[in-house]
């Protein structure tokens, strides 16, 4: 073998034996590959609301609506007298609250009693008999004739309890006769009949007075007086 030959396989086993020897390369470490998420498609969700739910209305009827219409203002015949006027149209004008006659001023007398009052009112000129209103204060009254006359008995002689009078005359022939006398609803007189002008002016339904102490009343036919 010559030199040439033996140098060249003496360079190939020392490549041989350095490739042998020499440290493996370091190891990649694997990569695995991560799937990738499929994305899902989320649809976005809008919240319902309910409506709320409305009613229905009722199919109307075809109910006929009535009218009230005020009632007409009556014109009277007879005029009110000044006075009364006010209490006259607060009690509503009507063909039955109309005057039956002109007002006329008389002579008069008033009796104030435990529970209400009496009137007498003489009659028209030329009348003898005049007239008696009894007022209970629980609002219901009456009209008597006055048939008393001079020479009749003018008081019994009752005694009457401490502070009160019996009444005389006419007015004590009325609450005697008609009324019932000790338990009439009137009670005992509290103090003795005065004396004085009234007015009076007669209603289809009733009349007004105005007392000489300047108190009028209203005297509608079945209902309760009134003053004022």
């Amino acid at each position: 073998m010559s030199f040439s030959t033996s140098r060249l396989w003496f360079l190939v086993s020392c490549l041989l034996l350095g490739a042998c020897n020499a440290a493996p390369p370091p190891s990649q470490p694997e990569t695995t590959a991560t799937p990738a998420l499929a994305a899902t498609s989320v649809a976005a969700t809008t919240p319902t609301v309910d409506a709320p739910t409305v009613p229905l209305s009722p199919t109307p009827l075809n109910t006929p609506v009535v009218m009230l219409q005020p009632s007409p203002v009556t014109s009277c015949a007879v005029a009110i007298h000044e006075p009364f006027r006010e209490m006259w149209q607060q009690a509503g004008v009507s063909a039955e609250n109309c005057p039956a006659a002109d007002a006329s001023t008389r002579a008069g007398a008033q009796e104030l009693f435990e529970r209400g009052r009496m009137f007498w009112v003489a009659g028209p000129e030329g009348s003898a008999e005049g007239t008696i209103y009894v007022l209970l204060e629980a609002g219901e009254w009456e009209l008597y004739p006055d048939t008393w006359t001079e020479g009749q008995v003018d008081r019994t002689g009752l005694t009457p309890p401490e502070g009160m009078v019996e009444p005389q005359r006419g007015f004590g022939k009325v609450w005697r006769e008609e009324l019932g006398g000790v338990e009439s609803p009137l009670g005992w007189a509290t103090e003795f009949e005065q004396g004085g002008e009234v007015t009076v002016q007669p209603l289809l339904d009733g009349s007004y007075l105005l007392s000489f102490d300047g108190v009028i009343y209203h005297l509608p036919q079945g209902q309760s007086w009134s003053a004022k």
